[in-house]
């Protein structure tokens, strides 16, 4: 990482691991929604 935060996380990529933690929350976001979608139309 350069710049202004470079010396908080040497040798990490923050940005890469932003990354990675908000596709795993989308992904669960996505399970939760098709669980929703499955429950309603149970219903029907």
């Amino acid at each position: 990482m350069r710049g202004l935060f470079a010396d908080l996380a040497p040798g990490r990529n923050l940005s890469d691991e932003l990354i990675a933690e908000r596709r795993a929350e989308a992904r669960a976001e996505d399970r939760e929604a098709a669980e929703e979608a499955q429950r309603l139309r149970g219903k029907r």
